[in-house]
């Protein structure tokens, strides 16, 4: 009768362990992440680090995104610059109830291009991009997820071609093919075609941007450009959803999809 006592109480205590461990993992996921952090400057040769509540969330080097998921309540946030306990930014306290906070943090240099300090900030402004966004920082948020969901299928080292984004507005589909040709070149593991190239293919085959054009066509323009991989993308009539599509030049095979809600 006592082991089998013991035995239950150990049972409880695995059984409150595993629990334990598995809501913390939940915690800690990104999927549906209730923090933004963008670091705004480009220079700066070391990463700033996040510190949430006191705890180390991730690095961050120029023009990167964090993206973190954190319960309800009362919580802190700075950043730190290389490493140095005395080159914290200000700490900012904020209040999660269901909603997504942005914040963006920027390096100052002096002339010299010495460290002067480091600045934290919650974003509040909501900036007009003049096309179809409202806020450039949730379509930045967007678009790092969406690069970062495709670049994992595509092998280090390739030549990638941003061909098109198909959209409703000129101005959207520039931007979104712009700021991914960003993404992908910051990377440093693509070598990726530049937009004079791309633009240059595009005239010869009058090809329409804006519009929907089909694989055939997209394929027939990387093999032009020498390029192996293509990335072809959409936002559909609604302007809810943002699509990315990967396609390798050779085979024509799919090699990753990404889909985003605006």
């Amino acid at each position: 009768m006592k082991k089998m006592y013991l035995f239950y109480i150990s049972m409880v205590f695995v059984f409150s362990f595993i629990t334990c461990k598995t809501v913390d993992r939940m915690d800690n996921t990104i999927e549906n992440p209730s923090v933004f952090v963008k670091r705004i400057d480009n220079r700066g040769g070391e990463s700033v680090r996040i510190y949430i509540d006191g705890k180390r969330m991730g690095r961050l080097d120029n023009g990167e995104i964090l993206s973190y998921n954190i319960s309800a309540g009362v919580h802190s946030i700075y950043a730190n610059y290389d490493g140095d306990d005395d080159k914290n930014s200000e700490i900012i306290y904020f209040t999660i109830n269901n909603n997504v906070y942005h914040f963006s943090v920027e390096v100052v240099l002096t002339e010299r291009n010495r460290y002067a300090g480091i600045k934290m900030v919650q974003e509040n402004a909501t900036i007009n991009s003049g096309g179809m966004f409202a806020n450039n920082f949730d379509i930045d948020d967007i678009l790092a997820k969406s690069s970062n969901t495709i670049s994992k299928n595509i092998p280090e080292n390739s030549i990638v071609a941003i061909i098109n984004v198909s959209s409703e507005d000129i101005k959207t589909s520039e931007y979104i093919i712009e700021e991914l040709t960003v993404l992908f070149v910051n990377s440093g593991k693509y070598d990726v075609v530049d937009r004079v190239s791309l633009d240059i293919i595009r005239n010869e085959q009058n090809f329409q941007m804006t519009g929907e054009v089909d694989d055939n066509s997209i394929i027939s323009i990387g093999h032009i450009l020498g390029a192996g991989v293509v990335i072809t993308g959409s936002i559909d009539e609604e302007g809810n959803r943002l699509r990315l599509k990967v396609l390798e030049v050779q085979t024509a095979r799919i090699l990753a999809m990404s889909s985003e809600r605006i």
